[in-house]
């Protein structure tokens, strides 16, 4: 019953926020290095596979008559496995066929999971770009303009505004897109936002933004924070903060709409992509039930999927379960004193693991014009 729960939910959630900008390794002010942040995402996420036989071969099974992460809808959403995005980008490991159905099989980035997001992110964000190809200018909170009279059009982003020290508008397709970015040799600052871009056959236009903090030593992803909300087919919001080299994470999502409702999630995920094996470890998770509409408390085994009878895996492993306090989850994350002072309103957002007020998320298609940006000066 729940895999037929889910399965409608997906069919109606696959339209996605759109792919209608390509991924560069340059800009203009010169070259610019790939920070392919999502085959790391992959490595230290969970990722839970699909209710489909073609990927029992890619996990072990749970233990007989055990519950697994996709048995319940929204976990098995917001964590659902995808790698690629045909034909430009494949952060699969080897036993995936991405070739499957000529590209457009169940492991392409859809953008209403969290691996789709982050590759949009990704996409977005312009690689480690050392010179700026816009405008030099600082920004703030006061730098956007709603739609609408009195609105609030930073509502949902972060204030990582000192970091930002290019901005410019970028078009294509007749649309445009506002940016925001750093140009600093250990980090990459960026901040994507699009307001009402059509797209396919859908009667909801793309509105969003995608805010993206990577932290690098020899430009290499060492950690991430990760800032989405949007306004199309579907009402989301999503905050999230990796360890890439621990492969730790710490994640909130919120679905908008008749109902808000949440993913949070804490512990250790992701694959080995060389070989596409899960890594050993655990998340905990706090999750509504589409089937008891209420809030669930799960310990899952990163390997099998496996739901655990009780959190004391999870405590056994030093997760914060139900964390108080963002400093646990700072140390749980290896953040030194430098990146958690750049990521303070990525941990203020996840200060607590209680669920995140409504107004965290877009709950109706006027929002768009409310609580986003439609213009930035």
């Amino acid at each position: 019953m729940r895999a037929l729960i889910w399965l409608l939910s997906f069919a109606l959630a696959m339209a996605a926020v759109g792919c209608d900008v390509a991924t560069s390794s340059k800009d203009s002010g010169g070259e610019s290095v790939d920070l392919n942040f999502t085959g790391s995402a992959l490595e230290s996420l969970p990722l839970v596979k699909a209710a489909s036989s073609q990927m029992e071969g890619l996990f072990p099974p749970p233990a007989p008559n055990g519950e697994t992460a996709a048995d319940y809808m929204e976990l098995a959403k917001f964590f659902r496995y995808e790698c690629h995005m045909h034909p430009q980008a494949n952060f699969c490991p080897p036993d995936v066929d991405v070739a499957q159905n000529d590209g457009m099989n169940e492991w392409k980035f859809s953008a209403t999971t969290l691996m789709g997001l982050i590759y949009h992110a990704q996409m977005y964000s312009g690689g480690l770009r050392g010179a700026c190809s816009h405008t030099e200018a600082s920004i703030d909170g006061d730098s956007f303009t709603a739609a609408a009279e009195r609105g609030d059009p930073d509502r949902f982003i972060l204030d990582q505004y000192s970091l930002y020290t290019c901005k410019g508008e970028d078009t294509y397709e007749g649309n445009s897109a506002y940016i925001a970015y750093s140009v600093a040799p250990d980090y990459q600052a960026t901040l994507t936002t699009r307001y009402r871009h059509p797209f396919g056959n859908s009667d909801f236009d793309q509105t969003d933004i995608f805010q993206v903090y990577v932290a690098l030593r020899d430009e290499v992803p060492t950690h991430l924070g990760f800032n989405w909300a949007g306004i199309s087919s579907m009402f989301g919001r999503a905050i999230v903060l990796v360890d890439f080299e621990n492969h730790r994470f710490a994640a909130e999502y919120l679905s908008g709409g008749q109902q808000t409702k949440h993913v949070i999630a804490v512990g250790s995920g992701g694959i080995d992509r060389a070989t596409g094996v899960p890594y050993p470890g655990h998340y905990w998770a706090r999750f509504f039930d589409e089937m008891s509409k209420e809030l669930l408390d799960k310990c899952v085994d990163n390997e099998t999927q496996a739901i655990e009878a009780d959190e004391a895996p999870c405590t056994a492993e030093g997760i914060p379960i139900g964390w108080g306090a963002s400093e646990e989850l700072a140390t749980f994350l290896g953040l030194d004193d430098t990146q958690a002072a750049r990521l303070a309103p990525f941990l203020a957002k996840l200060a607590t693991a209680d669920p995140l007020p409504e107004t965290e998320v877009g709950q109706a298609e006027g929002d768009a014009d409310l609580y986003f940006p439609q213009s930035m000066r």
